[in-house]
């Protein structure tokens, strides 16, 4: 935690008094001059504002979404893995090329949204050009890709509310329905719903790869949100002093509004229950298909488009089914004009490397905090809970540097080294451990066996579930990290995923759609199997930690 998050934060801070430039041998102190110039930058101002735009907008309606479909799938009595798996494939799929097919559904001529308004006599629009709508467009993305992630939340909460608490309500004659729902349900749902407010609220605030790949910050300014104003600074005009600054009071306002929403909805989200009645089981499996379509639609687009020929692609008719089957075609222009294989394997390289390693450093760390009894381990336990509110945007410029200074950078050890430590993996083993038995852990030292023994050979086997669900978090977050091998690569024969679809985009001329939607399928392919065969013990994973 020195080296990769506290050294760096001190670094971030430092760094914003000065003037450094990336690259340079020298600085100069200059105290709060940073500060004061971006008190006067229009364009930090207007980023700010565009980012708290973009969280009003992402964070009720992606949690709103996601609190619906727990709801939904809860009370089907039938096809709940299936509905849960559907709406969490936007999750799992690789934002930058599901970015790339919203792209393609936005095109002014031939986009699946334009064509739509056309068949039904309305005006095409330029989405992501105007100044008034590409902001909220980036948003629907945002909810598009988030709400998923609280429904699974939010059904780990639900599956772990206990049935005794039903059954007392129906002795004491409380009705079924809303009433029953928002006594007991609702009450019980409010620790993983300050959870998911709170995280929801952090990663909206750290919106990037969209606006990097779709808008680079326009038209005019309207879509610059604060991270990209910090990669622009740092990484583009090499004014890490001022990148460094803007930083600071990035991770400020993070932490300042996870503190208010934290002590504010602890207080008051047990009292909220103005929910809607829970629904007949016909309604409940038609929202269900409301959303699962909202989920696929852009699935379906990106593989109607990889399977037409280039001349279907840019028709001004809408049509799904191709009246020429092109998918082969469109698979081996793909693989003969980009090194899809090579990303894939950079990608599965790089992501088993960083878990095999942060599971290295979380296991025996969670065991110290959840069952030894140590000086310090309060104050240790408040660090991880900290370190979970800063995000890696937030350290990039110092780590950026710390491997500069190693000759560590475009290599695989710059990819994986910065990611040795997961506090939120930490946090989530700790809170598994918490429920393994006391007597358990006796019996082992009775045994013989070390602590560290303890952690490997009793602590590791009964934690399956909890590594499952963490595995599945690091490896989705890593394989579809866009931000740092944009900073850190730039070899060819180091790329990941994200960055290779990108950059394939950018090769084609005029951008052959149809071949870019066969490579982003490749690209996404292994997560969504791999979330299809792990899907059940990732929500009991998160069932058992106790985020609920």
């Amino acid at each position: 935690m020195l080296l990769l998050l506290v050294g760096p934060l001190a670094v971030v801070l430092a760094l914003s008094l000065t003037d450094y430039q990336l690259g340079a041998e020298t600085l100069a102190f200059i105290g709060l001059d940073n500060y004061v110039a971006m008190a006067g930058d229009r364009v930090f101002w207007k980023s700010l504002r565009n980012t708290a735009l973009y969280s009003l907008a992402v964070v009720p309606g992606s949690v709103g979404l996601g609190l619906a479909a727990a709801l939904l799938i809860h009370s089907a009595a039938r096809g709940q893995a299936v509905y849960r798996a559907v709406l969490f494939l936007p999750v799992m799929a690789t934002l930058i090329a599901m970015a790339l097919v919203w792209e393609f559904m936005l095109h002014p001529g031939f986009g699946l949204v334009n064509l739509s308004l056309k068949s039904v006599g309305l005006a095409p629009h330029n989405w992501l050009n105007d100044e008034s709508l590409a902001l909220w467009v980036l948003a629907v993305i945002g909810i598009w890709q988030g709400f998923g992630f609280n429904m699974v939340l939010f059904s780990a909460g639900l599956l772990g509310i206990p049935r005794p608490l039903y059954e007392a309500a129906a002795i004491d004659g409380v009705p079924a329905g809303w009433a029953r729902f928002s006594l007991v349900t609702w009450p019980m749902l409010a620790p993983v719903t300050l959870f998911v407010l709170v995280v929801t609220t952090i990663k909206s605030f750290q919106v990037f790869d969209t606006v990097q790949v779709l808008t680079k910050g326009g038209p005019n300014k309207a879509t610059e949100v604060l991270v990209y104003t910090l990669y622009a600074e740092g990484f583009e005009f090499f004014r890490s002093g001022y990148a460094s600054a803007v930083t600071v009071v990035f991770l400020a306002i993070v932490m300042l509004i996870s503190v208010v929403k934290t002590r504010w909805l602890d207080r008051r989200v047990h009292y909220m229950s103005r929910v809607r009645p829970l629904l007949a089981e016909g309604a409940r499996h038609a929202g269900l298909l409301a959303l699962a379509v909202f989920a696929l639609l852009p699935f379906a687009w990106m593989l109607s488009t990889a399977s037409k020929p280039e001349t279907e692609v840019y028709s001004d008719v809408l049509h799904w089914l191709p009246q020429r089957f092109a998918l082969l075609d469109n698979f081996q222009a793909a693989f003969a004009k980009a090194p899809l294989l090579r990303l894939l394997a950079n990608g599965v390289i790089v992501t088993a490397c960083i878990f095999g390693l942060q599971l290295l450093v979380a296991l025996p760390a969670a065991y110290a905090l959840a069952k030894l009894d140590f000086r310090g381990r309060d104050t240790l336990m408040a660090a991880v809970l900290l370190g979970m509110l800063v995000p890696q945007h937030a350290v990039a410029v110092p780590v950026f540097l710390l491997l500069h200074t190693a000759g560590l950078l475009d290599s695989y050890a710059a990819l994986i080294l910065p990611w040795t430590l997961s506090v939120f993996g930490i946090f989530l083993l700790r809170q598994f451990f918490k429920t393994v038995p006391n007597d358990l852990i006796d019996a082992a030292r009775i045994d013989g066996l070390s602590e560290l023994a303890i952690v490997w050979r009793v602590m590791l086997p009964t934690a399956w579930p909890a590594v499952t669900a963490f595995a599945i978090f690091s490896v989705v977050a890593h394989w579809n990290d866009y931000f740092w091998p944009l900073i850190v690569i730039n070899s060819p024969e180091f790329l990941t995923p994200p960055l290779g679809v990108a950059q394939f985009r950018n090769q084609e001329a005029g951008t052959n759609y149809g071949v870019l939607m066969a490579a982003a399928i490749v690209v996404i392919a292994p997560l969504l199997i791999a979330f299809a065969l792990a899907q059940r013990r990732f929500v009991e994973g998160i069932t058992f930690t106790g985020i609920k």
